[in-house]
């Protein structure tokens, strides 16, 4: 009931599985291509694009959580907007993998640390100063090949510049343009979203900051957000309709038929560890069967009285228990014989005591003890036969079922037919009948004279 019962564990796992796949089957689109109902009816979204935190409360989600309003657009210049309502803190949606190549310019951290200062930017609380990393700061390179994987800002510090890395940082929102250092900022070049950025970041579990030169102001976070397109025109009008909404967000085209319902647990399934359970569970039962192997699986019984091989010898390999004489039996493990034709057939051996043929009954005992089939271990299996007679029990495992049959043949022939029972002879054939006698035409007839009873005198 093994195998039935991890193929059953295995097929219930499907269920949970396909199910799964339908509800993360995920249509990858832009904000603007949502704005567009390029996507269609598609429910699951998969959104790349800049996010702006709005602030705005937009409820609660199925689960009690607070959720609020999020701007999603292509980039700094667009003003298309599709809005998205998460639970997820700042914090999370600023927390992301950042890969960035480490540059070293002391005097560019120093009076950017400075100017955030001045502008009352606190930095990310009791953290170490950016400017404690020797001069070193990361500029944002996506794409860049063979980053080396860090856990902390701080491992920049020995780095030489040029390096390619991939951290997790928290962005704390603070930031300013690098013309600001100059005095050379241009408003419509940075309302476009050209300029670059000097953000403060810090690493995801450490208090290290270090500084990040982006493509984005620090009012824009870039996210990739998996959720379920939802239609609630009610909910937008009244949200673009409040008072902060339109300071913060009325200058835009906003997307008014639909909106995106951020789902944080996408794309990992609440329940991932349940199939994880049937499938684990499943493979170990069928793994688990397999644990005591080698063990021998019947085909079919030899033939009686199969006759004998003609090959020279067939070696094979031999697992288990045979007996050597009088003394006590010998545990074979991976023990070469081999079947030796000849009148007697012989079966000899390998023991670590040296060469020793094994007692093989005669007349039908040998037929008996003699199975035919397969000697499987954990990955493989091989033609096996299984001799078994008193104090023998050996299952020899042969290169091919060529060999098995020929050993299994060779064995046969050390018992003969029994002789047929003698034949019961004949009865002999009953005396013919006597033809009756013809009467005369002078003779009279007989009289018939009736009979007498029984004891009648």
């Amino acid at each position: 009931m093994v195998v039935p019962v991890a193929l059953g564990l295995l097929a219930l796992s499907l269920v949970p599985i396909t199910l799964a796949g339908l509800e993360l089957v995920t249509t990858r689109a832009a904000p603007s291509e949502v704005i567009d109902r390029d996507v269609g009816s598609a429910t699951m979204l998969q959104v790349v694009g800049n996010a702006f935190d709005t602030g705005l409360p937009a409820g609660t989600d199925a689960q009690g959580r607070p959720r609020r309003w999020l701007a999603l657009r292509d980039g700094p210049d667009r003003r298309s907007m599709l809005l998205v309502r998460t639970p997820q803190p700042a914090d999370g949606l600023r927390t992301r993998d950042v890969t960035a190549r480490v540059e070293t310019d002391a005097n560019l951290v120093a009076r950017v640390t400075d100017a955030l200062a001045a502008r009352g930017a606190p930095g990310p609380g009791r953290g170490v100063s950016a400017a404690g990393l020797d001069g070193r700061y990361l500029v944002e390179s996506p794409g860049a090949a063979d980053p080396r994987r860090l856990e902390d800002p701080a491992e920049i510090a020995s780095l030489p510049a040029g390096t390619v890395v991939e951290i997790k940082l928290r962005l704390t929102g603070e930031g300013i343009a690098a013309c600001t250092l100059d005095g050379a900022c241009d408003a419509r070049r940075i309302g476009a979203g050209e300029a670059t950025w000097l953000q403060r970041a810090a690493g995801a579990e450490s208090t290290q900051a270090v500084l990040v030169e982006t493509a984005y102001p620090p009012t824009v976070t870039p996210v990739d957000l998996v959720g379920e397109q939802v239609r609630e025109p009610p909910a937008v009008v009244a949200l673009l309709e409040s008072p902060a909404a339109g300071t913060l967000i009325g200058w835009g085209r906003t997307l008014e038929v639909a909106l995106l319902e951020h789902d944080p647990a996408l794309p990992i399934d609440r329940s991932l560890a349940a199939m994880g359970t049937l499938v684990g569970l499943g493979i170990f039962l069928l793994l688990a069967r397999r644990l005591p192997y080698p063990v021998f699986r019947h085909e079919a019984a030899v033939p009686r009285w199969a006759g004998g091989s003609d090959r020279p010898a067939t070696p094979g390999v031999a697992t288990g228990r045979l007996a050597v004489g009088d003394g006590p039996p010998v545990e074979a493990a991976g023990m070469a014989v081999t079947f030796v034709p000849g009148s007697p057939p012989r079966v000899v051996a390998e023991t670590p005591a040296g060469q020793v043929t094994l007692d093989i009954p005669a007349a039908s005992a040998a037929v008996s003890g003699l199975e035919r089939g397969r000697l499987a271990w954990l990955r493989r299996s091989r033609p096996a036969i299984w001799l078994n007679w008193y104090r023998t029990d050996l299952r020899v495992a042969f290169e091919t079922a060529d060999d098995r049959d020929a050993a299994a043949a060779l064995l046969s022939s050390v018992s003969a037919p029994p002789a047929p029972p003698p034949a019961v002879p004949k009865p002999p054939p009953p005396p013919p009948r006597r033809a009756p006698r013809a009467r005369t035409e002078d003779e009279p007839p007989p009289d018939f004279r009736r009979p007498r009873p029984r004891g009648v005198r």
